[in-house]
């Protein structure tokens, strides 16, 4: 029942990722069509502004023409208040040029990050899953929800269950590829933490084995069987049953 529950985890786990992947792409359609059609608007101001220009020099024109028939007096009011028009008039021309290219700047940027965005959620989809440990890691998570659900107990009675999980964590390092997880197991009031790393790419021949363990104690073989369960895809219940417990009952 509860291999059934941790699968069906795992597949809501997926599905829902990929959502994430086709929500951000359609996202990232919306935003390469909106940098589009601020494209044709750049291109569609470009020419109104070309047009302004030209009608601009005609009405300086028609203005010059005008101003010929005013009195110097009146000459010098408008000498001095069509400057300031002018002005404020390039003005809005320059502040509709900027907020066009903040709209595009802004757009690049969203592209950016969406594109981003899709390549991290595809990683995570692709990579992270296929990996023994992240399904070792779900696996445990499962437990541990499952296991605090169903067990109730005090430290002062002195009636604490053994637990295959409790403390589970995983990590990965993207700039080396580098996945770690990390438990902690208690049977028979021992309690011992394993971690369980694996490099980027496989060691070289005869230097050691994909996956690397540390524990509290030394535990022969640990390495080699938890490199053999990791490798054939068993699960995380079946290497602490059949070699960890196994181990911490030597010890007691």
């Amino acid at each position: 029942m509860l291999a059934f529950t941790m699968d069906s985890s795992l597949t809501d786990f997926l599905d829902a990722k990929e959502q994430d992947v086709h929500k951000s792409e359609a996202e990232l359609k919306q935003v390469k069509e909106d940098e589009l059609m601020l494209q044709r608007h750049k291109q569609q101001l470009q020419a109104i502004r070309a047009s302004l220009e030209i009608v601009c020099k005609q009405k300086n024109e028609e203005v010059q023409g005008c101003r010929q028939g005013l009195s110097q007096i009146q000459k010098n009011i408008f000498d001095q208040i069509y400057p300031i028009v002018e002005d404020i008039y390039h003005q809005e021309l320059l502040v509709l040029e900027l907020t066009e290219q903040l709209q595009l700047t802004q757009i690049s940027k969203d592209v950016g990050f969406i594109c981003s965005k899709i390549s991290e959620e595809s990683r995570s989809l692709i990579d992270n899953p296929s990996d023994p440990l992240w399904c070792w890691y779900k696996e445990m998570k499962e437990y541990e929800k499952w296991f605090k659900a169903n067990n109730r107990f005090s430290i002062c009675e002195d009636n604490i269950p053994d637990c295959h999980f409790f403390y589970a964590s995983f990590k990965e390092v993207s700039s080396s590829g580098k996945v770690q997880l990390s438990f902690s197991t208690r049977y028979k009031y021992t309690c011992l933490h394993i971690t369980i790393s694996r490099d980027s790419e496989l060691s070289p021949e005869g230097s050691g084995m994909p996956y690397q363990v540390t524990t509290d104690f030394t535990v022969d073989s640990l390495e080699l069987n938890a490199n053999k369960c990791l490798l054939k895809g068993t699960t995380a219940h079946h290497f602490v049953d059949d070699f960890v417990w196994p181990f911490i009952t030597d010890l007691t």
